[in-house]
Formats: C-alpha cells, structure tokens, sequence
C-alpha cells in the first residue's frame, strides 16, 4: 500500500565553457553544475487499495425484508448463517432486520455482525474492540478467532496478529485449513522483516548531456557547443523494516543512483543516500519519518553533502481514493561551490485514484525552496504533474507522465540585471509486458521529452528526446 509520490528531474545547468570574453570562475561553475536529481522512473506494478480480507459472497436472500420479518425463525437462521458464512453484505442487510426482533438482543451475534460490517469498512480499530467483546463472552469461536486476527494483521498490528496467528496454528482440535491459512499469514509477516532490494538500469545516448542552449553564441560569448556521451543510467536501494510494536517499525536503507560515461567521464554522476527512522502504519494510513545523509560526486570529484529530514504521510480517503503528503528539510554543504551553500526545503501533495484493479491516476503539486550564499542561485520552484498507468489485456502495461513547473530565483543573474526565469515541461511513456521477463528482469520500453524555456540566454533554451530500454528487478 505503500505507495509513496513521484520527484521529477529537474533540468541541469550547462555544462560549457566560454570561449570569447571570459566569465567569472563563479559562473562558469555553475555552468558545469549537475543535475539537482536523478530520473527515475514511476513504478510499473499497479498499487491496489487496502483490501479487507477475502469474505464469501456466497448465499442470495429471495424473500422480501417485509416476508422476512413476519418469519422470526427464519430471520434468526438466516443471520446466523450469514455470519457463520463470513458473508458481510447479508450481515449488513440482515442486522438491522434482527434487531427490531423482540429477543434481537443477543451480545455475541450482534457484535461480530458489527465487527464484520466495520472491517469491511476500513474500521479496523472498531472490527477489533467487537471481534474481542465477541471471544470474551464466548471463547470457542475458531472462525471469529480467525477473523480477528485477519483483521489485526489487516490494520499492521502484525506482532498482535502473529501471536494470534500461532494460537490458532497450535490448536490440534481445527481442521487443516485453519492451521494452513494461519501458517501463510505468519509467513508472510515474517517476509515483511525481510531485506528489500531494487536495482534498474538504462543505456544512455545523450547527443547534448551539458544542456547547452540551443544559441550557444551569446554576444561577446561563445559557449562550448553541445557535448555527446554514451553510458548507462543506474538505481538501486536496499532497505529493510523491523516490528517494534503494533503499528510501530524501524526503518532503515540506502539509496544508490548515478550515471557513468565511458566516453566523457567529466559528467559521470553519483549519489549515495543512507537514511533511518520510523514509521507508524494502519490500515488506512502511513506515517514515515526518516533523517538522512547524501553524499555526491560530479565527475571524479566529490561535489556536495547534504543532510536532512523526511516526512511522508498518506491516508485511504475512500477505497479508491488516497492523499499523499510528502515534505523535507535539509542543510546543503559543497566541497568547492560554497555560494551554493544553504537549505532546501520541499514538499508536495498527491491524489492516487484507482478506478479499478487495473489503472490509476495521480494528480500533485510540488514545491521547492532553495537558499544559497549568493541569491542569484536561490530560487523557489513549483509544479503540478499527471499520470495514467494502466495495466491491459494479454499482461501488457502502460504508462503515461506529465509535468510543468516554474523556476524563480531571488536575484538577478550576472551578467543580465534581470530576474531568471526557467519554465520546465516533461513528459514520458512506457511500455511493458509482464511476460517479457528473463531471471525475474522486466524490460520498459521507454520515450522521454524534456524541454527548458529560460530568459537567461546562458541557461536557455533547449529540447531532449530519449528512447531506451530499461531493465528492473525487485526482490
């Protein structure tokens, strides 16, 4: 359910020297600055709402509610089955029918009816505190017993339901089936503490890799014309999670992601992120809070540290609908661009819609603030994005991503004594089959457009186009 927002790639500085009438060493630095982030791709896997578990639809009613309440037996028979069958939708239309009976008063039947309808709700604290009330009046119920620890194991309360789970795997008086069913589920809450890892990788072609504008004569300047390379884009990560409590983890990872050039290393990239902290998740929500620590290479010379914090929270609305909110602080140091120096801020929001099994959309905004030493290189950033997965028929997927922002910064830029101004546009699809797979490697074919609008000639205009193959593991 994690399903955590989408950071697009932010445009890189030139990467150019001028030739005519020299600049100040400061801005030909920043003309052969590396890009804020790297691009990584959205996820392939379509996310799915958080599921109750699994209940049997089994059983119609073909009499009216009127007919119905005329036959208290028969009412009483029917709701008794309804929840023995684990048959929510029955329960809920029969239990307000049992309650205007004159003896439809009876504890146990009415709150695991309760508890039923509110696991089926998303109310997973309430389906506990009936399910509980339930096996307190009347302990012998391995059915309730089993749902209630479905439903602790639903709403992350997994050491609560893995001790559950072993109660009802050590009874000897239930047939197979429970004890299968309570192995899987303790299995899997054993796999959650398992160590994660993701590793993808493209080739890369990149006929203009220091984002030359597209007049690189500018006046008495003549910046270095565009530069090709040829090389491969990486990312991979390893994290892990540990249960301290019901809801409460330790989290901790490392993320690794550059690009390396065979054929014009002084743009090789790299960045290695180490982060720690906590999280807090139920069946509707999900709070992470991690520190972290960047270090950055440009080149074969180490560029920045950055060390910070982030906070991610998201919260099912509906079934289908979920926010997302994402914010971060961090203190930026640089080993020899020390005007560079200072904080950024971020955050953004995201609404997930997932219509059905098959596809979703997400809709967000960012928002991003960078202070520096020297106020030309400070600005403020904001975007909106818009994305479409959909998974089609014959195991074939889809996905569809755009984005606009808007960079400003503080001061004007030398030489011009006016204000820059980026404009930013993005889009890229993919495209996959889930049969195409080799060694558990899922290729992506993979179109991206990048285009930078700029009233600061030196950073200006220019367009890039990417096809490529990317390969991605997880496991």
């Amino acid at each position: 359910m994690n399903i955590r927002p989408i950071f697009w790639l932010l445009p890189a500085l030139f990467a150019a020297q001028v030739q005519a009438a020299p600049l100040p060493p400061k801005v030909e630095q920043s003309l052969t600055a590396p890009e804020e982030h790297f691009d990584k791709q959205p996820p392939a896997d379509v996310p799915a709402p958080p599921k109750p578990p699994q209940q049997s639809e089994s059983g119609s009613l073909t009499i009216s509610s009127e007919e119905l309440q005329k036959q208290p037996a028969l009412l009483k028979q029917a709701f008794y089955s309804a929840i023995a069958a684990n048959n929510t939708p029955a329960v809920r239309l029969l239990l307000p029918l049992y309650r205007r009976l004159p003896d439809g008063n009876e504890e146990v039947p009415i709150a695991l009816s309760e508890a039923m309808i509110a696991r089926a709700d998303g109310h997973y604290a309430q389906a506990i505190e009936k399910f509980r009330f339930a096996l307190d009046k009347q302990p012998d119920m391995p059915v309730a017993q089993m749902s209630l620890a479905q439903t602790l194991h639903s709403d992350y309360r997994y050491p609560s339901a893995a001790k559950a789970f072993e109660e009802i795997a050590q009874r000897t008086d239930l047939p197979p089936e429970f004890h299968q069913v309570a192995q899987t589920y303790l299995n899997s809450i054993k796999a959650r503490e398992d160590w994660k890892f993701q590793v993808n990788g493209n080739y890369l072609d990149d006929k203009n890799v220091g984002n030359t504008p597209d007049r690189y004569i500018i006046g008495a300047w003549s910046l270095n014309p565009p530069e090709s390379a040829h090389g491969i884009s990486y990312y991979g990560s390893v994290s892990r999670e540990k249960w301290l409590a019901d809801h409460f983890t330790l989290r901790y990872g490392a993320d690794l992601y550059g690009k390396t050039y065979w054929d014009n290393h002084r743009f090789d990239d790299l960045a290695v992120r180490v982060k720690a902290g906590f999280g807090y998740q139920t069946g509707r929500s999900e709070t992470v809070v991690q520190p972290y620590f960047e270090r950055r290479w440009f080149g074969s010379d180490g560029y920045s540290r950055e060390l910070g914090i982030g906070i991610d929270w998201s919260y099912w609305l509906t079934a289908r609908n979920q926010l997302i909110l994402s914010a971060a602080h961090a203190t930026q140091n640089y080993d020899d661009r020390r005007y560079l120096e200072g904080r950024l801020r971020t955050a953004s929001a995201t609404w997930l819609f997932v219509p059905s099994g098959t596809q979703y959309w997400t809709l967000g905004t960012d928002w991003t603030r960078k202070t520096a030493q020297d106020a030309s290189d400070a600005y403020r950033r904001q975007a909106v994005r818009v994305g479409w997965t959909q998974q089609w028929p014959a195991q074939f997927g889809t996905s569809v991503n755009l984005s606009w922002a808007k960079r400003t910064y503080d001061r004007p830029n030398f030489p011009f004594n006016y204000i820059r101004i980026d404009h930013e546009r993005s889009a890229a699809v993919s495209l996959w089959n889930r049969k195409v797979q080799w060694w558990g490697i899922m290729p992506r074919l993979v179109w991206r457009w990048q285009q930078t609008r700029s009233n600061h000639p030196f950073y200006g205009d220019y367009t890039k186009r990417d096809v490529f193959i990317q390969l991605n593991k997880a496991f």
